[in-house]
């Protein structure tokens, strides 16, 4: 899926988009697998109009394009796989973007955070979050 489809999906909501930043990362993602050393993604940060009623504040959401066949089988994983993926340290950072990504969670920390970061401030925190999420959805 191209990334202006992407935005108009995920931010169609939003009545007047402000700018946009952009944070990449510079590595291309394994079609086949999940690996946090290939996974390539963009952290893009998204303001809408202040004055609006009620005021909508920044939100920054992972972007990772994906192919159909690639959110086919993303849909298809059971809730254990996922925390599964989680706990690997193999696949965790890669894990904990996609699920971001695919969920639009507002990714503020992530931006400031690598993967070595994250695992020592945020890892448990979001493995929690997810767990809670992943059940109740």
């Amino acid at each position: 899926m191209m990334k202006i489809e992407y935005l108009i999906r995920h931010l169609a909501s939003l009545i007047l988009l402000g700018p946009l930043m952009v944070f990449s990362q510079e590595k291309a993602m394994n079609a086949n697998r999940i690996d946090n050393d290939s996974i390539k993604f963009e952290i893009i940060m998204v303001s809408s109009n202040l004055l609006a009623l009620p005021p909508s504040p920044r939100q920054y959401l992972v972007y990772i394009e994906f192919s159909d066949e690639q959110l086919r089988e993303l849909a298809s994983f059971k809730p254990n796989y996922w925390y599964k993926l989680l706990e690997d340290t193999k696949t965790d950072w890669a894990t904990n973007l996609i699920l971001y990504s695919l969920h639009q969670k507002d990714a503020f920390l992530i931006k400031e955070n690598d993967q070595f970061e994250w695992r020592l401030l945020e890892k448990r925190s979001d493995i929690g979050y997810w767990k809670s999420y992943l059940r109740n959805h």
